[in-house]
């Protein structure tokens, strides 16, 4: 949490451009939740900021928002460097959320998939960075990432924590992630 908040505290300036280039470029709000699986299965707003168009439709009650297919030219930039994900120090610093770990589940994952030894991914905190994101500069396929999931709860040390995280910050700005703005963002 405290490592967090002075990431969080580091970042404020960087988060707060990116708050009014997105403001500036299109309508819809600067950051969005996305419920996800937290510790324990407990479910959590995890905040992104947003990437993509936002459509809003008004009826006579009521006003919606509903996030569309493509990227913004900022969000693309974004996802790109995965800067969309610096808001989740605010979860970090709430508790929901720690610097390492595994990454945390959408809410409409496939839980029944996850039991007996899998069911030890909810022991912990998940992580705004963890070991399937550092590992390799390809995708992985949801059993390889759940296995390097394990693989890092098993032998979790706060050394390996440290490891990861000096991994994570080159690896963001040296391998960045290939998206096309046609591409919708999970």
């Amino acid at each position: 949490v405290a490592l967090g908040g002075v990431a969080l505290l580091a970042a404020v300036p960087l988060m707060a451009i990116i708050a009014l280039l997105l403001k500036l470029e299109s309508s819809g709000p600067v950051l969005i939740t996305e419920t996800r699986l937290g510790q324990d299965q407990k479910p959590f707003a995890m905040y992104k900021f947003r990437s993509q168009y936002v459509r809003i439709t008004r009826d006579h009650k009521r006003k919606t928002s509903q996030l569309q297919p493509e990227f913004t030219k900022i969000g693309a930039i974004l996802r790109r460097y995965r800067l969309d994900l610096l808001p989740q120090f605010l979860n970090v610093l709430k508790g929901e959320m720690s610097l390492v770990g595994p990454r945390p589940l959408p809410l409409k994952s496939d839980i029944v998939h996850y039991n007996g030894w899998k069911q030890e991914r909810f022991d912990i905190k998940p992580g705004m960075t963890g070991l399937w994101q550092v590992s390799a500069q390809r995708e992985f396929s949801p059993e390889e990432m759940m296995r390097l999931d394990m693989y890092y709860i098993w032998n979790w040390s706060f050394s390996n924590d440290v490891k990861i995280l000096l991994r994570t910050i080159p690896m963001i700005f040296s391998h960045p992630k290939n998206i096309s703005s046609k591409n919708r963002v999970s």
